[in-house]
């Protein structure tokens, strides 16, 4: 059984708080939005938060191994309580007390995705397209146990949502890169546009380290440096120098051997950090999300300074 020792208090602020999105025991646009960090009682080990259609949702792993979630929840069952209902403090999820700190909560059209002790891996929420991944398409407001052995050991070894159909990633224990969801860009990288509802491997390769789910995309790093990009390409978010209407089915490499860690940001905005410490963006920029002092989207990775 895995041991996760490490631990940090979790602090909360922002513009919206709608459905109670902060964990703070209050809701409402007008007058329940924080200007300062507000500190979450507990001891986390693992956080991931979400921002969709008017509502965010949260998860969160305690040192005691529990589940947590909070936010919105009315539409899908996203946080895995078995209700429709809005909590807007954190509510535990079960009674478990084998929850991993890895884990990576989904968006309106996709599920949340979170690994155990044991090595197992679950979902639940929406199911469109087979987001869930357990071969059909019907929603689940309690986690569900996706089939097989998944050993996750990794943070961004897990990523879910984006898109209007919803798929997810997982890098596996043993360095393999699973997908299943929707398909309609190639996101999944089987070199096809088929949906799938069951998890399919991408390659045969065995050296992923990390995964980021973007807008009709993904991109993945391996443990040599190297990283790749498939799906949608709009603002040019595969990397590649190409027009934003060159989509790839399969993953292609963005040129470099150092990178380190990757994200995605808005929906077509993506980065990465090198081994070098120096951070990398690129995709679209209409507010200047890449933090290179302009509107200009790039369609090449490009260092911002500092």
């Amino acid at each position: 059984m895995k041991n996760n020792p490490q631990f940090f208090t979790a602090w909360r602020c922002g513009f919206g708080n709608g459905r109670g999105d902060m964990g703070l025991n209050s809701a409402g646009y007008s007058n329940t939005r924080r200007s300062s960090p507000i500190q979450l009682a507990g001891k986390w080990t693992g956080l991931s938060n979400i921002g969709f259609g008017g509502g965010a949702m949260t998860l969160g792993t305690k040192t005691d191994g529990t589940l947590w979630a909070w936010g919105w929840n009315a539409a899908y069952g996203g946080l895995g309580l078995n209700s429709l209902t809005n909590y807007s403090s954190p509510t535990q999820v079960g009674t478990d007390t084998t929850w991993d700190k890895y884990l990576n909560s989904g968006s309106g059209a996709s599920g949340c995705v979170a690994s155990k002790t044991d090595g197992t891996l679950w979902s639940w929420g929406y199911n469109s397209y087979g987001g869930l991944g357990h071969n059909d398409i019907i929603k689940r407001s309690s986690p569900t146990q996706i089939p097989g052995t998944w050993d996750v050991s990794a943070y961004r070894a897990i990523s879910a949502g984006g898109g209007s159909g919803g798929s997810a990633y997982v890098v596996k224990g043993n360095g393999t890169l699973w997908a299943w969801g929707y398909n309609g860009y190639g996101d999944l990288g089987q070199n096809n546009k088929t949906s799938y509802s069951s998890p399919v491997q991408i390659g045969t390769g065995t050296d992923w380290k990390e995964v980021s789910k973007g807008y009709y995309s993904a991109m993945a790093v391996k443990t040599n440096g190297t990283l790749w990009a498939w799906g949608m390409n709009n603002s040019g978010g595969l990397g590649q120098n190409a027009p934003d209407n060159t989509r790839q089915s399969s993953p292609v490499q963005i040129p470099g051997t150092t990178w380190n860690t990757i994200f995605s940001t808005t929906q077509q905005s993506y980065g990465a950090t090198k081994t070098d410490g120096t951070l990398w963006r690129w995709g679209a920029n209409q507010r200047g999300e890449l933090g290179l002092n302009d509107t200009i989207k790039r369609s090449s990775p490009t260092q911002v300074p500092g």
